[in-house]
């Protein structure tokens, strides 16, 4: 005798599935694309670590931004806001986060290609005799990015959105993308890394410790 499913076992079937499309949500970029990013609240989604260059250390301002829009901020004890805290960004907040993520095209930077054209311009600067500010004990920042898809334009429909998980490191991006305004790259990382900065500085965070 065939036992027909019940709709217990119906659902218990469907719900893994339910909860795995629940836990990414998928935003449209300005130019066609698609970004999307886990809402597990255990994942970090995006990070700033920064490296201040008057004081090397292991223990450096930082916030990581989790999937359900939490963001934990660490300041170091030898800065005056020194301490852990918390607050929670929203829906709307999140989505325009990672919508700059995409938009600035972060998660296709190729830092090796950037340092090279950096090099080129300021070369050529200098042989027009032009001023050129070189930066010393410059902030290092890390910007590290979690996006379950990535795919930048509709330009190319054929080409598969894909996982992004990068770790992008930089010295000085601040002043670099002021001085070299050309430089696309240099600009999209310094976009990013000020939305990460403003979370940082935003006065409803709460401290925790």
């Amino acid at each position: 005798m065939k036992h027909r499913p019940t709709w217990l076992a119906l659902w218990l079937f469907l719900v893994p599935f339910c909860a795995v499309a629940q836990e990414t949500r998928q935003l449209s970029t300005a130019a066609g694309g698609t970004v999307a990013y886990s809402r597990d609240p255990n994942t970090v989604i995006l990070s700033l670590q920064e490296d201040p260059g008057e004081v090397r250390s292991e223990d450096t301002p930082s916030v990581r931004v989790f999937g359900d829009g939490r963001a934990l901020i660490h300041y170091p004890a030898h800065m005056k806001q020194a301490g852990d805290y918390e607050l929670r960004l929203t829906e709307a907040e999140l989505d325009e986060l990672m919508r700059t993520v995409a938009e600035s095209k972060v998660p296709e930077i190729d830092t090796t290609r950037v340092r090279e054209r950096k090099r080129t311009v300021l070369a050529e600067r200098r042989a027009r005799r032009e001023v050129v500010h070189e930066t010393s004990d410059a902030t290092v920042s890390t910007v590290e990015i979690d996006l379950a898809r990535y795919q930048p334009t509709a330009s190319a429909p054929r080409r598969a959105a894909t996982r992004v998980k990068r770790s992008l490191r930089w010295s000085g991006v601040e002043p670099d993308a002021e001085q070299l305004p050309e430089i696309a790259e240099l600009q999209g990382l310094n976009q990013v890394r000020g939305k990460l900065r403003a979370i940082m500085e935003r006065p409803d965070r709460r401290k925790l410790r």
